[in-house]
């Protein structure tokens, strides 16, 4: 490959919104030829479409090249590096992001109020998630709040009432092994959106400053009612594998148009501009 193929402009690229969310590869080597990005194993190799996907994420198995990696992080694609199945993350590269939207994150989670205010939309907006049939969020019980451990609380109840009314409907009990699996892997998911848009994954807004990656499960939250704990649903009723928990997930996600309204919501609650 020549060095100027590396070195030339690259146009702006697509927001995040607007991309493909993912794409996991496993056991198989991502390499460049004639300036595409392809991934090859022994049933042969297809076109990555980095430019216009949020993020890739490297299962066990898969090699990568140095010039696959810049092309990559050229046309900002989010690098993960995981386990199988994507779960968990292991690691994380991107390229460099205007610290704008970090800046703004890092006022409102030191300032009180205003991170009581995003608390209370991001519990909020869980319901713009939810289907119909599903147990919302009650708004008079978030107003209530008075600080962010209360709206942990209230968030909390919700949840128990939530899985109590999905197993009841289902008349199913869900495992703790698939549940777990699933969760993770909506973390993987969100990940994308959290990093590309240039935010730092670990101050979070409801689940505080006590553990890593806050904001990463302050967004998963809104996702996991209707793909993780669904697709466990379906799992436990059709007696599915992991590997086809893990690939429904990825389908339920792409298909939904969930990672524009985690855009949207992102914007909404630190209140951007774009």
């Amino acid at each position: 490959m020549e060095i100027g193929a590396l070195s030339q402009k690259i146009t702006k690229p697509i927001a995040v919104r607007h991309r493909t969310p993912m794409i996991y590869i496993e056991r198989s080597k991502v390499h460049v030829k004639n300036n595409t990005v392809m991934a090859s194993n022994k049933d042969g190799s297809k076109e990555l479409s980095v430019g216009s996907t949020a993020s890739i994420m490297l299962g066990p198995g898969t090699s990568i090249t140095d010039e696959a990696v810049k092309i990559i992080a050229r046309r900002d694609c989010l690098i993960m590096w995981t386990g199988g199945g994507g779960v968990p993350v292991n690691c994380i590269g991107t390229n460099y992001k205007i610290p704008k939207n970090l800046l703004i994150q890092t006022k409102i989670f030191c300032d009180e109020r205003e991170r009581l205010r995003c608390a209370k939309e991001m519990l909020l907006r869980r319901n713009l998630f939810l289907t119909s049939s599903m147990t919302a969020v009650n708004q008079e019980d978030v107003d209530k709040c008075e600080n962010v451990q209360q709206v942990m609380l209230t968030e909390a109840r919700w949840a128990k009432a939530f899985y109590r009314d999905l197993c009841s409907v289902n008349q199913i009990t869900l495992t703790r092994e698939k549940m777990k699996l699933a969760n993770y892997f909506c973390y993987g998911l969100v990940t994308s959106a959290i990093v590309n848009m240039g935010f730092s994954p670990n101050l979070g807004i409801v689940h505080g400053a006590n553990r890593g990656g806050g904001l990463i499960f302050d967004v998963a939250d809104w996702i996991k009612p209707v793909i993780s704990n669904v697709t466990c649903v379906d799992a436990v009723t059709n007696n599915w594998t992991d590997n086809q928990i893990k690939n429904r997930i990825i389908e339920k996600y792409n298909d939904s148009g969930f990672a524009k309204k985690i855009v949207d919501g992102l914007v909404s609650i630190y209140g951007l501009d774009n």
